[in-house]
């Protein structure tokens, strides 16, 4: 056992150190862990990197086709369930996220410039950022 101890007992000075050295690990490695999103006009794909390796976590990719043409809700709503459930394939809540997605585009400030394109048109001058933030 790792922290092997009467419960009584004090954490030795080893202890503690191991113990923050398991924190800082895990921290590490969960930020080592990035969602690698490609949203097209009729799809969305994503899965988990491990930026260490640059390898993808085996289980964690997701795809599923999207609606273009529905209400902003919608799209935005099916993009999010498929990211937190690329996420949940390995027991995480959320975290950094890089996404490619079609334009025109205001990529820095995240808002939505694709019109008279036959896809997407719910989304124009929305910022597509904070509402997948929220979902």
């Amino acid at each position: 056992m790792l922290f092997a101890s009467s419960r009584d007992d004090p954490p030795t000075k080893t202890q503690r150190a191991q113990r923050s050295n398991l924190n800082s690990f895990s921290v590490f490695m969960k930020s080592s862990i990035v969602a690698g999103v490609d949203i097209g006009g009729s799809h969305i794909t994503a899965a988990l990197i491990n930026l260490t390796d640059r390898k993808i976590l085996p289980g964690s990719q997701r795809r599923d086709t999207v609606n273009a043409n529905g209400t902003a809700g919608e799209i935005v709503g099916g993009w999010a369930s498929v990211i937190r459930d690329c996420f949940a394939s390995h027991q995480l809540q959320s975290g950094r996220t890089g996404i490619a997605m079609p334009g025109p585009f205001d990529y820095n400030e995240g808002i939505s410039l694709i019109k008279d394109q036959g896809k997407y048109r719910s989304l124009y001058g929305l910022n597509v950022k904070e509402l997948l933030a929220e979902a």
